[in-house]
């Protein structure tokens, strides 16, 4: 595959599992090409947002293990077998790290495009800051600014590295994982409004969008209630609590 730039063309390098994987896929190499278009997009759109990239691309590579894809272990097992084995148990982190970073970052991407669909002029990362978090995306719409912040749910730490070593794409949810999830966007959107606020964005004349992307069991298999899982009712809640909009929508299509 000829990636038009150069954010997954140095992951393919660095033997990035996902992106690897993604190569012998149909469905997951047309997904890639997908963002693959973005990536050119927001790279193209100036040298700030392609140091941002940079920067967040660097941040998967140095979390990246070769040979990922060969573990296969008993979710059973998988609590003894990381107190027997600490080798496992950092690789795990790491995973989990990477995926993370993974996850998170395609939501972004997703949404940048999103945000040009929506004429959304002068898009632009915002400089991520270690004592002051910020929101992900600043532009302007209808000659005002608007402040964007992407929220990615995912599932548990314990879930996810369950499904990692077991090589299985679901996990069966616990009692009241519904309600969990929703405190879990909650959470979120309360550390949006302390982001939205360290930029002044809660002034007259500023818009303020949160989009929150939800994946409940595997990053390949999205959750498709989202409706269902979080009703409108309950949206228009948070957006009268926080004052800003909620948008969801779906990273993995």
């Amino acid at each position: 595959m000829n990636f038009q730039f150069d954010f997954f063309r140095v992951l393919a390098e660095r033997n990035c599992w996902w992106v690897n994987r993604a190569l012998e896929n149909p469905k997951a190499k047309n997904q890639l090409d997908q963002f693959d278009g973005i990536v050119y997009m927001i790279e193209s759109s100036s040298c700030h947002n392609k140091e941002i990239l940079s920067k967040k691309c660097q941040q998967i590579i140095s979390h990246i293990i070769s040979g990922r894809t060969g573990w296969v272990v008993s979710h059973l097992l998988l609590d003894d077998f990381c107190y027997c084995s600490s080798e496992l148990k950092q690789i795990l982190e790491f995973a989990f790290a990477e995926e993370t970073c993974r996850a998170s970052l395609l939501s972004e991407i997703k949404v940048f495009s999103e945000l040009v669909k929506l004429g959304v002029q002068e898009i632009q990362f915002l400089e991520e800051e270690s004592q002051r978090k910020t929101p992900d995306f600043k532009g302007v719409v209808d000659d005002r600014d608007v402040f964007i912040e992407v929220k990615y749910i995912n599932p548990s730490k314990e879930e996810e590295q369950r499904m990692m070593v077991s090589d299985q794409e679901f996990v069966e949810q616990k009692p009241g994982w519904r309600d969990k999830v929703r405190k879990k966007i909650f959470d979120h959107l309360t550390k949006a409004q302390t982001q939205f606020e360290s930029v002044d964005a809660y002034k007259a004349v500023c818009k303020r969008w949160v989009y929150v992307s939800i994946v409940l069991s595997s990053d390949s298999y999205p959750d498709q209630s989202s409706e269902f899982l979080i009703p409108n009712e309950l949206i228009h809640e948070w957006e009268k609590e926080f004052n800003f909009e909620v948008k969801l929508f779906n990273t993995w299509e």
